[in-house]
């Protein structure tokens, strides 16, 4: 089977709950979610997170 990766603002509501509901509706765990916000993340994604 296919394997998705998504990537989620875990600080966004709005994200937050979208990803509850995909896991909700992923039956056969095919997708799998990672933190954007996290440090580990953000050099393999190319994004520059600044905490103001």
């Amino acid at each position: 089977m296919r394997q998705l990766t998504v990537y989620f603002d875990g600080w966004c509501p709005l994200c937050q709950k979208s990803k509850w509901f995909l896991e909700r509706l992923d039956r056969f765990d095919q997708l799998t979610f990672i933190d954007a916000r996290r440090v580990h993340t953000t050099p393999v994604l190319g994004v520059l997170c600044i905490n103001s």
